[in-house]
């Protein structure tokens, strides 16, 4: 029968089984140390490549953004030149309306008895001089002014009243100003 002899010293066969083990231990360790960074970089790797695919999105988002924000500031202003148009179209269209309405006006209030020499339109100021035979037909005028039906004489002022001698009769010169509202009933000022 033969047995198995090993002759080699005890004490060298430990110390080559503990560097077997060291060895072993050190593989090991670097194998999972290799492992952990692999799975960190793969991490990074899906972490940074989801964060350039939103960055990507948004963008995209920023630029239709941008794009809307543009389109609406071109209506804003075409809106606005459109506003400034009609503000404008108003504006003539109340300014002709004015000596037509003052027209109306001043024949539906003058008296028989009242006679008028000018009649000046500054803006919506207006200045009439003229003259009545006597201060009473005045007066009828300024009442007519005042309560026509436009309502649309404001802050009427009597600037002068003279009475002058005029052929055989006594006349009143007169002289009166106020602003004419376009506005009427609707827009009392």
């Amino acid at each position: 029968m033969l047995h198995a002899v090993n002759l080699m010293n005890w004490q060298q066969i430990q110390a080559a089984l503990r560097l077997k083990r060291l060895v072993g231990l050190v593989l090991c360790a670097f194998c999972f140390f290799s492992l952990i960074q692999l799975l960190q970089w793969a991490l990074l790797v899906k972490t940074l490549d989801t964060t350039q695919s939103r960055q990507v999105v948004l963008a995209e988002k920023k630029a239709a953004l941008e794009e809307q924000l543009a389109h609406w500031q071109h209506r804003k202003t075409d809106f606005m030149h459109n506003q400034e148009r009609l503000a404008q179209m108003k504006y003539w269209q109340e300014s002709t309306e004015i000596p037509f309405r003052l027209m109306s006006l001043i024949a539906e209030s003058v008296t028989d008895r009242v006679y008028l020499h000018s009649l000046n339109l500054s803006g919506k100021q207006v200045i009439v001089s003229g003259y009545g035979e006597d201060a009473r037909d005045v007066f009828r005028f300024l009442q007519a002014l005042r309560s026509h039906a436009c309502q649309c004489v404001r802050q009427l002022k009597m600037e002068a009243v003279k009475q002058t001698e005029y052929s055989p009769e006594d006349v009143q010169t007169f002289r009166l100003s106020f602003v004419f509202s376009t506005a009427g009933k609707a827009g009392q000022e």
